[in-house]
């Protein structure tokens, strides 16, 4: 065999493994790739109809969620959550399973909502609507529009930590506040067991003093 033939077949050979490499690829990134684009298209298609009209909304006094439409059912876009200095903008819902979180932010609906004493817990995916959590600083104001009230919050510190770390969050307290979390390292598409926390305390809002029947149902 010549020179050239063998040179030739050497060539031959490692034309066929790549592209062999190539499609080997292919096929383990498409859940990633998947993945991404399904992301995307959360964060450009928001069903904007669902949401309440925001007119006239009260920042202070009191309301009873029977004057406006009882206590939310789960499933329910509650309004709006916007956090300045950063892009995070999004629908806010009642409930925080994979229907809600691919939509937007979810509040645990173990928790309270605002306008109640005690913790508003609110997830979000690090990779749509929670990508740019990382951008929040202390002192930042986090604004809710909701259907019953306008409730303002402010930034108090940031932290990240396991996911099973109960410390990270204080779920008995009548204090009114408000903890939004997404999964850690920033932007991550597969499974992580850290979390990233963000805890603001409640500067204004409307206190919900009578809540409707299905409230126990839902807490």
């Amino acid at each position: 065999m010549t020179a050239f033939k063998k040179i030739a077949r050497k060539f031959a050979f490692s034309g066929i493994c790549g592209v062999i490499l190539a499609i080997v690829l292919s096929i383990a990134l498409m859940p990633i790739a998947e993945h991404l684009k399904l992301s995307v298209s959360h964060l450009t298609h928001i069903s904007v109809e669902e949401l309440p009209e925001f007119e006239h909304l009260p920042k202070d006094g009191e309301i009873n969620l029977d004057d406006t439409g009882g206590y939310p059912a789960v499933g329910e876009a509650l309004g709006q959550l916007q956090i300045d200095g950063t892009a995070v903008n999004c629908t806010l819902y009642y409930g925080d399973n994979e229907a809600q979180i691919h939509a937007g932010a979810g509040i645990w609906e173990g928790g309270k909502i605002p306008g109640e004493n005690g913790t508003v817990l609110v997830a979000g995916h690090t990779n749509s609507f929670f990508r740019d959590l990382e951008s929040v600083k202390e002192g930042a104001d986090i604004f809710v529009q909701t259907r019953y009230g306008e409730y303002h919050y402010r930034v108090t510190d940031m932290q990240v930590a396991e996911e099973d770390d109960t410390s990270a969050y204080d779920l008995e307290t009548t204090v009114p506040n408000m903890i939004l979390y997404t999964c850690y390292p920033f932007g991550q598409v597969t499974v992580t067991s850290q979390r990233y926390f963000v805890y603001a305390e409640f500067v204004s809002g409307p206190e919900i003093v009578e809540v409707a029947e299905n409230a126990a149902e839902n807490s």
